[in-house]
């Protein structure tokens, strides 16, 4: 864990020149290890979205209880998505109708399918605690070299949080190569380091989620903890 005493922060836009396109989604059952199969039945029809800067599929999650989402422990077990669950897809605002004809469509996703609806456009967080599901690691790095390498690669994007934590490992299955991952949170940023971390996102992998950052509601409470 990375701790420093907080800053004050002041307003800055949060401009659109990349969005969450947010899609209503139709299925009964997905693997809890999705990522790839997810991202290859997309780029069916965004080929696009791989190389496009700023582009990234956020994989899909569902809330278990009211007190959130928890994985289940084998990655073949499988999730059971609500009405309210959502397929977002974070884009460059020049996409955008690139990116709607996903409307309508009907995917397989290792068997399993996933009818996609209308999609309505959502602009990146002005909060300034940011959460990371997946952020990709090497398999034998230990969190403090996470946490040593992710500081650098922040003060080379100009971003400097006073707090990091990094937390659950997973792993992403691919036919490469299975893909070890960590999340990671960074609270107290300032706003405008908020929007570039959002915009920009870090590391490998945006199209199986990875580094791509969602606002948080805090982390105190699991300072807490």
């Amino acid at each position: 864990m990375y701790w420093q005493e907080p800053t004050h922060t002041h307003d800055v836009t949060v401009n659109d020149s990349v969005v969450d396109m947010v899609f209503a989604i139709r299925c009964r059952e997905l693997p809890v290890d999705h990522a790839h199969s997810l991202a290859k039945a997309i780029m069916v029809y965004l080929p696009w979205l791989r190389e496009e800067i700023g582009a990234g599929i956020h994989s899909i999650h569902v809330a278990a209880s009211g007190n959130g989402w928890m994985r289940p422990p084998r990655d073949d077990d499988l999730l059971f998505p609500s009405r309210r669950t959502k397929l977002r897809i974070r884009i460059p605002i020049e996409r955008e109708a690139d990116t709607r004809v996903l409307s309508s469509k009907l995917l397989k996703i290792d068997g399993h399918e996933l009818a996609i609806g209308d999609a309505r456009k959502k602009s990146l967080s002005a909060l300034t605690t940011l959460f990371s599901r997946h952020m990709v690691v090497d398999a034998t790095e230990t969190e403090e070299a996470f946490l040593d390498r992710v500081a650098g690669n922040l003060k080379e994007m100009g971003v400097h949080p006073q707090k990091m934590l990094c937390g659950i490992e997973n792993t992403i299955n691919t036919p490469d190569r299975p893909l070890k991952t960590r999340s990671l949170m960074l609270a107290e940023l300032r706003l405008e380091e908020s929007a570039v971390l959002q915009t920009q996102g870090m590391g490998e992998c945006r199209h199986l989620g990875c580094g791509l950052f969602i606002p948080h509601r805090g982390i105190a409470e699991l300072k807490d903890t």
